[in-house]
């Protein structure tokens, strides 16, 4: 009868078990299989559906099915708005969005609703109908860190005390021999409308390029995650180690290291602000997202004692066939109390999706004596801007279906500099914008279930000796 959105407006007519013919309305949505069906009484033989969705509704009766393993409470939660729902429409809308709650939980395979006539005229009941995951669950998967190929194996324990509760670890492995292994205790609905994440991890990342390093920490961290907000509140106390800078046959750093980038600890708290309306993930054609990550450090006099923000931001819209995509990212760190900033809280730039045209780490300061192979250090300024047009490959209509592939046209931008002990981040704006690289270049990116992959061609505009630029650039990244 009427589309609007995500939701149809259909007519329908049945016969009950006396065989009188009874009609009415429901609501499809096209992205999943919820559907509410609603009953109109009175003999109505035409009903105009843009009417329909204000007619005014009142939810009179719940009733939940499937959750042998899961508290009616939790479900009753994510269905408190469309409970007090006062029309059709409002009550399609809520009944969306509880859907969308309910598989956030991540214990229900399934989770759907439908809606009944009641005894008076307004009066509707809603059904809700749930399939539980597996208490257990054991998955393996790939990824890309920074170049370099990872495989994870990972296990989670779900409801096990009835409230969507998860134990979740992981154990990963790469090519050039990083691993890390994970724990992880997941609780929705603490606090009203946050989640807890608790979290042990230890990882040790292997650096090859231009000079072998390793990057050992160890951490524990516990965070408060707004479930429909933009917030996020983490308090974290880690343990860092960088092997690698120690000459064999010495007991003192590489020239240009100091003992505060070897070992260091971080007691901080953080704040993660974010937002995002893209209609897709990996290829988003419109919307915008934004993030903005604040840390403070040396909470309880503990440890490195710094504040640093790192911001990024993308807008994407359709022109035509074509997607123009505006990309940017910036960050500060300020060393505080007369200390000096740590490698392991410094930026680092360069790669798919930082700078392309560059390798990882490519662009920044660098350490280590003039006559031996020199390490990017980081830099406490850096900032990257990329604008794109990006068009679907006209593959053949089969092909298609399987493989959404895009074609991209991308020049870049961005730097990343060093702020002496002392001074202001505010001191680096000058030398941030006045010894700028750039690149241009073309890639196909490619969606995945494992995230993200591109391949990028690009030709680097801008740039000095000590940068390592990048041709070719093959990357696969989560989302």
């Amino acid at each position: 009868l009427w589309s609007s959105g995500d939701v149809v407006v259909e007519r329908w007519e049945k016969k009950n078990m006396s065989g009188a013919k009874t009609t009415g309305t429901g609501w499809r949505s096209r992205e999943s299989p919820l559907f509410m069906e609603e009953s109109y009484l009175g003999g109505l033989s035409v009903i105009d559906a843009r009417q329909a969705l204000h007619l005014p509704c009142t939810v009179t009766g719940l009733s939940i099915h499937g959750n042998e393993r899961t508290r009616r409470e939790l479900i009753e939660k994510e269905m408190h708005a469309a409970l007090k729902a006062r029309t059709h429409a409002e009550l399609a809308t809520e009944l969306l969005n509880a859907k969308v709650r309910l598989y956030d939980l991540d214990v229900f395979r399934e989770a759907t609703c439908h809606v009944d006539v009641g005894e008076r005229e307004e009066d509707v009941t809603v059904h809700v109908v749930v399939e539980e995951k597996g208490a257990h669950t054991v998955s393996t998967g790939t990824f890309m860190l920074e170049g370099e190929g990872c495989l994870e194996v990972a296990w989670s324990l779900r409801n096990f005390a009835d409230n969507a509760e998860q134990v979740r670890g992981a154990v990963s492995g790469g090519v050039n021999q990083s691993s890390g292994v994970r724990l992880d205790f997941v609780r929705p609905n603490v606090m009203g409308n946050f989640s807890l994440l608790a979290s042990l991890v230890q990882t040790s990342k292997h650096i090859q390029r231009p000079k072998s390093l390793r990057e050992i920490q160890q951490s524990a961290s516990i965070t408060l995650e707004q479930r429909d907000g933009p917030h996020a509140f983490t308090y974290e106390m880690s343990s860092r180690r960088l092997d690698g800078v120690m000459p064999l046959d010495h007991d003192t750093p590489s020239v240009g290291w100091k003992a505060s980038d070897i070992a260091s600890i971080k007691s901080a708290v953080r704040h993660t602000y974010t937002l995002d309306t893209r209609d897709h993930k990996q290829i988003p054609s419109s919307g915008y997202f934004l993030t903005s990550i604040t840390e403070c450090a040396k909470i309880f006099g503990r440890g490195a004692d710094f504040a640093r923000n790192e911001t990024q931001a993308q807008w994407h819209a359709p022109v035509g066939a074509c997607t123009v995509s505006l990309l940017g990212s910036f960050g500060f760190l300020q060393a505080l109390g007369g200390d000096v900033s740590r490698y392991f809280d410094r930026f680092f730039l360069g790669g798919p999706l930082s700078l392309r045209g560059f390798r990882s780490r490519g662009v920044g300061p660098i350490i280590g004596a003039s006559d031996e192979i020199r390490s990017a250090k980081g830099g406490e300024a850096m900032m990257s801007m990329a604008a794109a047009v990006s068009r679907p490959l006209p593959l053949p209509p089969n092909l298609k279906r399987l493989l959404d592939a895009r074609f991209q046209v991308f020049a870049n931008l961005g730097n990343n500099v060093s702020v002496d002990g002392g001074k202001s981040a505010r001191s680096a704006f000058a030398p941030l914008f006045s010894s700028i690289r750039s690149a241009v270049g073309v890639c196909i990116i490619f969606p995945t279930a494992l995230g993200r992959l591109e391949v990028s061609l690009s030709k680097p505009l801008l740039h000095y000796k000590e940068d390592r630029t990048a041709t070719w650039g093959v990357a696969l990244i989560p989302e």
